[in-house]
């Protein structure tokens, strides 16, 4: 008997191998009321094994179960409420006859909702593919380290996890990360199967699920996590069937889950000690700690694409104190060459300070938002952070060649209820045609923004909706 994870107790029954071996030829298992199980001494497909293991093995399981029950002191009423469930593991890349484990967890019979996902935990897989800016990987660390924190088991599949070494420096009790080209046809699919955004299920994965669907009690569910918006097909979408055409994985069972800033949406990801974490934080010590002299002046964050208007921007902020603190990458990039564009003298009173910040870790990052008094983000998952941030805020959308994300925009800030001079700012910061560029109205805009985060603290997170669905579609 052992605590996996420290998570919920499990027995180990035996390697895979010696069952096969027990079993092959020379002996047979039966058991009243259950059937014989015949295994031959061969190899055999993994799910093949498992269907042959399974009946003869469960009333053993069953008895291992209430050995554990009796040994751990539940009460009657919790232990007729429990039954035992049973996985096979196979190494990766280890034959089927391979040592391999077989465990036994308890969970909670026909409980619902995410507190018993919460308290027993579920396996998760979730596919990242990296396309550009670092948001999938981003997006996917901070959803699987909070299913982990909430008792989760989660394996990240990722196609470039360099992000990770400054993004997650140290790493996540309870998430394990693989790169997505190890997958292979010895596959055992987790509880839930995640592909967020673009990203689809690996075709080598499709026939493992397939087999798992057949195989066991409860077929893996299929979560298509798709983009953040507040459009209104997002309340529409949420929640439906995604339909499979064709191939192994017809048959799959296979929702969409969108994000959003309702209660009819998917929500949005947040920790639980957030406001707890915010209400600490020490601005000046942060700020000192990292050699940022700070005088009391407005302190603004850059974290953007390439906005047209950021020269003009620039000059606007130097007339008055200020201190800009630049996030690497593209941020960086556009401000220096904007620089070099701008007229000798532009900052000549030197109100304007410049600080360059290294990478930051997520954390981190949300010590920048709390230290700041306006915060320019851009994409999704910075989105998020500066809502919860509470500061007032300007937000880049990704640009799109046919102009999309001005509707996302839109959508966005009719949610936000923004007044005229955030709309105008918006549209300006994001190269709307024949958009001007209006000043900062930084004690309006913060309180649009308070307001909407205290209507978003009022609904429940991402993941607490998520665990919910899965239980719901099981």
């Amino acid at each position: 008997m052992r605590g996996e994870q420290n998570r919920h107790p499990v027995v180990d029954v035996c390697p895979l191998r010696v069952v096969i071996e027990f079993f092959g030829g020379k002996r047979q298992l039966g058991h009243e009321g259950e059937g014989l199980a015949k295994i031959r001494k061969e190899k055999l497909a993994p799910d093949r094994i498992a269907r042959a293991v399974m009946a003869p093995v469960r009333k053993a399981l069953e008895f291992a179960g209430r050995l554990l029950c009796t040994e751990l002191g539940l009460h009657d009423r919790l232990r007729s409420r429990l039954r035992v469930h049973w996985r096979i593991w196979y190494p990766r890349g280890a034959p089927a006859t391979a040592d391999a484990r077989m465990s036994c967890a308890m969970v909670a019979a026909g409980a619902k909702g995410p507190g018993s996902a919460d308290r027993w935990g579920m396996h998760w897989d979730i596919f990242c593919e990296v396309v550009d800016n670092f948001g999938d990987v981003g997006v996917c660390w901070r959803l699987a380290a909070e299913l982990a924190g909430r008792g989760q088991d989660v394996r990240l599949w990722i196609d470039d996890a360099g992000a990770l070494a400054w993004m997650a420096p140290g790493g996540c009790a309870g998430v394990a990360v693989h790169a997505l080209d190890a997958l292979d046809a010895d596959f055992v699919p987790g509880d839930v199967l995640l592909a967020p955004f673009a990203a689809r299920l690996p075709q080598i994965a499709l026939a493992p699920i397939a087999r798992a669907a057949l195989i066991r009690p409860k077929a893996p569910v299929v979560i298509q996590l798709e983009y953040l918006s507040a459009e209104a097909y997002v309340e529409r979408s949420h929640g439906l069937r995604s339909p499979v055409a064709g191939g192994a994985g017809a048959d799959l069972r296979k929702w969409f889950f969108f994000p959003g800033f309702t209660a009819a949406s998917g929500g949005l990801l947040r920790e639980g000690d957030i406001a707890e974490r915010q209400a600490r934080f020490d601005r000046a010590a942060w700020l000192g700690a990292r050699g940022l002299r700070w005088a009391g002046e407005p302190v603004i964050s850059l974290f953007c694409y390439e906005p047209a208007v950021l020269g003009q921007w620039l000059l606007a902020t130097a007339r008055s104190p200020c201190q800009l603190l630049v996030t690497p990458g593209r941020a960086r990039a556009a401000l220096q060459r904007t620089l070099r564009s701008l007229p000798a003298g532009w900052n000549r009173d030197a109100f304007l300070k410049i600080d360059y910040l290294p990478e930051l870790s997520q954390r981190e990052f949300d010590h920048l938002l709390w230290a700041c008094d306006c915060n320019f983000v851009r994409g999704e998952d910075s989105l998020v952070r500066a809502l919860w941030a509470g500061a007032p805020m300007v937000w880049q959308a990704y640009p799109q060649s046919d102009d999309a994300h001005f509707a996302k925009l839109a959508a966005f800030l009719d949610w936000l209820q923004a007044p005229v001079s955030l709309r105008q700012f918006h549209q300006a910061w994001n190269g709307a045609a024949g958009a001007e560029l209006v000043p900062l109205d930084l004690v309006r805009w913060r309180t649009v923004i308070a307001r909407a985060r205290t209507r978003l603290l009022a609904q429940d997170d991402l993941v607490s909706r998520l665990l919910r669905f899965v239980a719901e579609n099981r």
